[in-house]
């Protein structure tokens, strides 16, 4: 994998998200998602939007999608374990940092919380943020209840974002 590039711009971290993936992909996800320049989907050649996805016209919509969106997401140690509830511009990258432990020792590292088990939209920063914030304050049987409204068996959902 050569380039990871959301929204025309190199992705902090790049190199360890493409490790991430690739990881992913050596374990069946199918993931080789090598660059994504622009929102203009019929492109071809080196900056194609995607290249080598099997679910193709579901990733290219979640790809164009992905260049302008924020999202406020969940993150998991396991079933039922323990939680993290975050917000974000790059959800996979995003997903792959928590899995790659960049930050030794924060609280997702610490309790291994790394399972993509929910995840919402928004078209603002702003919105991704006081979502998180609202999730946040809630007891943990109404995060519960999110997750399993959207996630029933608690698969990654980074899976399906990639693949």
């Amino acid at each position: 994998m050569r380039g990871f590039r959301g929204a025309g711009r190199e992705i902090e971290g790049a190199g360890r998200a493409e490790k991430c993936l690739e990881s992913l992909d050596r374990e069946g996800a199918g993931v080789l998602i090598l660059t994504v320049v622009a929102p203009d989907l019929t492109a071809s050649g080196p900056y194609a939007p995607i290249t080598g996805i099997p679910a193709m016209a579901e990733i290219r919509v979640l790809a164009s999608a992905l260049l302008l969106a924020f999202f406020t997401y969940i993150v998991a140690s396991q079933r039922n374990g323990t939680l993290y509830t975050g917000s974000t511009d790059d959800l996979i990258a995003r997903v792959c940092q928590h899995r790659e432990k960049l930050r030794p020792d924060s609280f997702t590292a610490k309790h291994g919380v790394a399972r993509l088990v929910w995840y919402e939209w928004h078209e603002t920063r702003a919105a991704a943020f006081k979502r998180e914030r609202q999730i946040k304050k809630w007891n943990r049987l109404w995060k519960l209840r999110l997750i399993e409204e959207m996630n029933p068996g608690w698969h990654d959902l980074l899976d399906r974002l990639t693949g």
